[in-house]
């Protein structure tokens, strides 16, 4: 059950950095694209919520 929470949690940060990208909103893009990457890396969605990503390098 958890694989498929964390699957739709990110299908709706997609839609979201999307939208975010059409309304050339890259600040909330970059933010949901962080949560995306920290949740395919394996933390809950609301640890990824909670994340601090500023300041990191990739």
């Amino acid at each position: 059950m958890r694989c498929h929470q964390v699957t739709v949690t990110i299908e709706i940060l997609q839609q979201q950095m999307d939208d975010a990208v059409a309304a050339l909103d890259f600040e909330t893009a970059a933010r949901c694209r962080d949560r995306i990457n920290a949740m395919r890396g394996g933390t809950t969605a609301a640890e990824a919520e909670a994340a601090r990503f500023e300041g990191l390098t990739r």
